[in-house]
């Protein structure tokens, strides 16, 4: 048989169990992980992993148009 086990004490009174605080994520979900041209966002999978996902990119060089103004269905 080995040893039996010991407890730390100070002053003859064991030491209290020091309570840890969970890591602060790194990131926050929606917050900008874009890359160059490539516009994402940080979000988390089902199982808690963290994800840079890209959003829906242009796929034109064009600029985009954008919609007419003034009353609805006037050209």
């Amino acid at each position: 048989m080995g040893p039996e086990p010991t407890t730390a004490t100070t002053s003859g009174t064991p030491l209290a169990p020091i309570p840890v605080t969970p890591a602060q994520p790194t990131h926050n979900v929606g917050d900008d992980c874009s890359d160059g041209r490539i516009i994402a966002q940080w979000a988390l999978t089902a199982d808690g992993q963290w994800v840079c996902l890209p959003k829906e990119q242009a796929t034109s060089t064009e600029p985009v148009t954008p919609p007419p103004t003034g009353e609805p269905g006037a050209r």
